[in-house]
């Protein structure tokens, strides 16, 4: 904790020392590949904020944020607009900016959304070929040891690109894209604002926190959906988790009466399931071609089991 916020401060006061060379905020027209939602969201606008790739050098290499505000539509908005803080390691959200905008609660405020450095709309794209390439490999049902070096070599071949193009990929983790979030607020001249984030944007919820308070940007509100502890990664034993919670899931079902008669044996008829699927995936051929091999079987309930609502649908599911 007390790192994170020596680490702020310094790149605030270096910022604030070279404010002149920070920031530059530009209004454009839609950038998104299709633009057809405007038709029905004339209120949302587009623009970038230009601001440095390393804080620590602020008249180095600069980049550009790419954001959206959707206006708020009312008589008299209040003032203090939300800012959407995406969940996932970064995911962009200005491609769903039209679904945002369109189930956006609090219609008298502005809604600011933006796309994490490195990914999205931003500018530079991080290897933005790199989802496409990890989908490649999972449909080609490989075995563990050879999707594990494959994937390996993918994230390899990513860092030696990002050396090629005189990115410093150290400048693109949480701590600093929260700090893009502080400059563009402050640049776009709002005093005050509501936080709202999921997942692994509620570390970016707190990181925007700490700076704002150095950067006198009050804070009205936060909605922090699946609070991620700051100094608590646990992407590491992810699969542990997700096996921990199947299997919770699995014998409780085997010790309910009225499941267990319903899916009789369903945990090893699943798992047996799962090794008969190694090199004959489930191939569902049409418009696109599905393939539910091992690894987009296990990934979907993965997603599944994150709404713990979703628990006690799951035996049907796997039936």
């Amino acid at each position: 904790m007390k790192k994170i916020v020596v680490v702020f401060l310094g790149l605030f006061c270096t910022i604030k020392a070279y404010s002149q060379n920070v920031g530059r905020v530009e209004m454009v027209g839609c950038f998104l590949e299709d633009c057809r939602g405007l038709s029905a969201a004339p209120n949302i606008e587009f623009g970038y904020v230009t601001l440095p790739e390393n804080y620590a050098e602020p008249d180095g290499k600069q980049i550009r944020v790419a954001f959206a505000i959707v206006r708020s539509q009312v008589a008299n908005p209040k003032p203090d607009p939300v800012i959407w803080f995406e969940g996932g390691w970064g995911l962009p959200s200005l491609n769903n900016i039209f679904r945002l905008a369109r189930f956006f609660p609090f219609k008298d405020r502005d809604l600011l959304v933006f796309d994490y450095r490195g990914s999205g709309y931003s500018e530079p794209g991080l290897c933005a070929d790199l989802g496409q390439k990890n989908w490649e490999l999972i449909i080609k049902d490989l075995n563990f040891r050879q999707f594990n070096d494959s994937i390996n070599a993918l994230a390899y071949d990513c860092l030696r690109q990002l050396q090629e193009q005189g990115v410093d990929y150290r400048q693109y983790g949480t701590e600093i894209k929260t700090l893009d979030a502080v400059m563009l607020v402050k640049h776009l001249g709002y005093e005050e604002v509501n936080l709202l984030g999921v997942s692994n944007g509620t570390m970016g919820i707190q990181g925007f926190i700490r700076g704002a308070e150095h950067a006198g940007i009050k804070i009205r509100s936060v909605i922090s959906d699946s609070n991620v502890p700051m100094a608590g990664y646990r992407h590491g034993n992810s699969v542990v988790y997700y096996n921990h919670v199947l299997e919770n899931v699995l014998n409780d079902c085997a010790d309910n009466p009225s499941c267990a008669r319903a899916f009789p044996d369903l945990k090893n008829r699943f798992y047996t399931f799962l090794r008969e699927l190694e090199g004959k995936p489930l191939i569902s051929t049409g418009k696109d071609q599905l393939v539910f091999n091992r690894y987009e079987i296990n990934g979907m309930i993965h997603q599944l089991l994150y709404n713990h609502k979703n628990h006690k649908d799951i035996p049907i599911l796997l039936e």
